[in-house]
């Protein structure tokens, strides 16, 4: 029996250091500033970490156009004529390429291009970027540039959309009624104005670089695919508004639910970044 009040006291005694603990810990929670902003905290070397460093830095407002047929050094490139558009940069999937240009003020600036994805294993373009010798964050790495994919579809036996956007006859059926997706195929076209991205997908938009006023070297090293470039430009990338200062500015379009035009279902894609997306 003494035993046993031994070991309920020792159990007592643990449950009620837990339960101090568990009612500090949540105090200590609500005690907390809200006035202190949150920092997160990134990867080393991430280009998370790097805009972070540079959160001062504004966006440059200056546009920068590459001339691609003057590049300071080279292998594996050539420029030529291709698919209606003279002196383009023909890159292939190993080699580089690399520009030496005069930067008229300090800033962030994201790298445009005006691309077409030249035939090679289907998979999204990518080359490593360096700015001075040096790769700025390890995303610059693998900037990828998109190709285009269409729905292998038989539109001769497809109908108009009805009411709610339905269009029949878009996928194929097999014997118990069910859906078939339809075969994803390329469609080899220019795309203008894009921007070299995070191939990984962790953060949106353009990837931007930090620049100095004066000359800068820029490399972009081919670490998979063949792409046509017929510009390069170094932009400012703006920050986009919020939804909410979007109606501010455009207040005087709004229109009721019952003003709507038409409905567009999102299963029948004018085109998509990549073949598995349905």
């Amino acid at each position: 029996m003494r035993k046993n009040r031994v070991i309920a006291t020792i159990l007592f005694v643990v449950m009620a250091v837990q339960a101090f603990a568990v009612t500090s810990v949540a105090k200590s929670l609500t005690e907390l500033d809200s006035s202190v902003p949150f920092v997160a905290i990134f990867k080393s070397g991430s280009y998370g970490e790097y805009l972070q460093t540079y959160a001062r830095a504004a966006a440059s407002e200056d546009v920068i156009n590459i001339d691609v047929t003057k590049y300071s050094d080279s292998e594996n490139v050539r420029v030529t004529d291709f698919e209606g558009k003279t002196n383009v940069l023909m890159t292939e999937d190993v080699g580089f390429v690399e520009f030496t240009i005069e930067v008229p003020s300090t800033g962030l600036y994201g790298l445009g291009c005006s691309y077409y994805p030249v035939e090679g294993k289907g998979v999204a373009i990518e080359r490593a970027i360096t700015v001075n010798g040096e790769s700025p964050y390890s995303e610059a790495r693998t900037a990828a540039l998109d190709r285009i994919f269409v729905d292998d579809v038989d539109w001769k036996n497809v109908s108009e959309a009805d009411a709610d956007g339905i269009l029949s006859g878009y996928f194929v059926e097999d014997l118990n009624g069910n859906q078939i997706r339809p075969i994803a195929k390329e469609r080899r076209m220019w795309i203008e104005d894009s921007y070299f991205r995070d191939s990984t997908g962790s953060y949106d938009g353009a990837l931007q670089f930090y620049l100095e006023k004066g000359t800068n070297v820029i490399r972009l090293t081919s670490t998979r695919e063949p792409v046509a470039i017929s510009e390069l430009f170094l932009y400012g990338v703006q920050e986009s508004v919020s939804y909410t200062e979007f109606l501010a500015e455009n207040g005087e379009y709004l229109i009721s639910g019952d003003q709507l035009i038409a409905k567009i279902q999102a299963e029948y894609p004018s085109a998509k970044s990549d073949p598995s997306v349905y």
